[in-house]
């Protein structure tokens, strides 16, 4: 039966401290315990942690041989038996034996969900240390909590979790941004919309965060065909500015990928809406169509969805300011007009923007 396989921290940083394939994923792993402690602490959110779980292929496909065992036998791959260790019922542990890595599995329903991946020890060659007498010996002596999933592993869980539920959220709205830009393409001229975005939430509750609408206009280029697509999103009252860039950034990259080529303006007579416009070729229009034809997106769109970015731009400090406490769109010195978001330092700056910024300050 395949289940969810999950691996401790603890395991992995403490018992598993060698014959790491890379090390370097070892050393990350025990920088990030340290940053899970502070989210534990109170001291961090779970979103400190979205970089380094994003550079993680999944703490069950790290590079070691026993976690590497743990998951072909837990994901069905190969032919494994499964063996007791000794009488241990409650709960229950499986044998994990690799090499001279021992280890302790268990799915019983008090570690919660799936199965996990708890101790692992290496035996030395020559010894008669039996690691798996050494942990029976600790499980009837001190109890079986000391193995089990901690906090440390729940809030990781955690973030994980909410990383998955926005790549998935992403995903849709590309897949809207396409079927939209499909139905605008047969009616030119025309805005198609709104329909109604929703935050991405862990819970069952759906908050209202924009109306999202999509019209393209034919235009004269030459010998050439090409269309001007104006998207306009309209936040609600209520809206998180930070998920109404992300849609933004994910809408818009979905329709034309370099961000570069997409202007933005404040629309209507409140200035909270903002449009975005961009020039597409039939390319574009071609590609919307056979998406919203098929109701799913291809692979390599899916895969880019997941690597949105846009430049970094400079504006004055007071507008700056307003805006970002406000979430509300700014010019920049490039004349692009952008939300100011936290995570401006991870962007390339505009270098219209850089060349701008140092004329100023000379």
């Amino acid at each position: 039966m395949n289940m969810r396989r999950r691996v401790t921290l603890r395991c992995l940083v403490d018992d598993l401290d060698t014959d790491w394939s890379d090390e370097g994923q070892h050393r990350f792993i025990v920088s990030l315990r340290q940053k899970v402690a502070d989210v534990v602490a109170g001291d961090a959110k779970d979103s400190s942690l979205g970089r380094d779980l994003r550079a993680l292929p999944g703490m069950n496909l790290l590079a070691h041989p026993l976690v590497t065992h743990f998951e072909n036998q837990f994901a069905g791959v190969g032919d494994h038996q499964r063996e007791n260790i000794g009488n241990l019922s409650d709960p229950h542990w499986w044998k994990q034996k690799t090499g001279r890595w021992r280890g302790a599995a268990s799915d019983h329903s008090r570690l919660g969900d799936g199965v996990w991946l708890c101790a692992g020890g290496r035996r030395t060659a020559g010894s008669n240390d039996d690691f798996y007498a050494v942990f029976k010996s600790n499980v009837l002596s001190y109890g079986p909590e000391g193995y089990f999933p901690a906090a440390e592993d729940a809030v990781l869980l955690r973030a994980e979790n909410k990383i998955h539920l926005l790549d998935a959220w992403k995903l849709q709205l590309q897949l809207v941004a396409n079927v939209l830009l499909a139905d605008a393409a047969s009616h030119p001229g025309t805005t198609i919309g709104p329909v109604e975005i929703t935050t991405p939430n862990l819970s069952s509750r759906e908050d209202a965060l924009a109306g999202l609408s999509v019209c393209v206009e034919e235009m004269p280029a030459g010998d050439d065909v090409m269309y001007a697509c104006l998207v306009i999103v309209e936040p609600s009252m209520s809206a998180n500015r930070l998920f109404v860039t992300q849609l933004i950034e994910t809408v818009t990259a979905a329709i034309q990928v370099d961000p570069a080529e997409w202007r933005m303006a404040l629309h209507g007579p409140e200035g909270r809406a903002t449009s975005h416009e961009a020039a597409l070729d039939r390319s574009h229009l071609d590609r919307a169509r056979q998406i919203r034809q098929a109701g799913q997106l291809e692979e390599d769109e899916e895969a880019r969805s997941l690597t949105l970015g846009v430049n970094a731009h400079y504006s004055r400090r007071e507008r700056l300011t307003d805006a970002s406490v406000a979430g509300s769109p700014v010019e920049a010195i490039c004349g692009y007009w952008f939300v100011p978001t936290a995570d401006h330092e991870t962007r390339d700056v505009c270098a219209e923007c850089h060349e701008g910024h140092e004329a100023l300050a000379t």
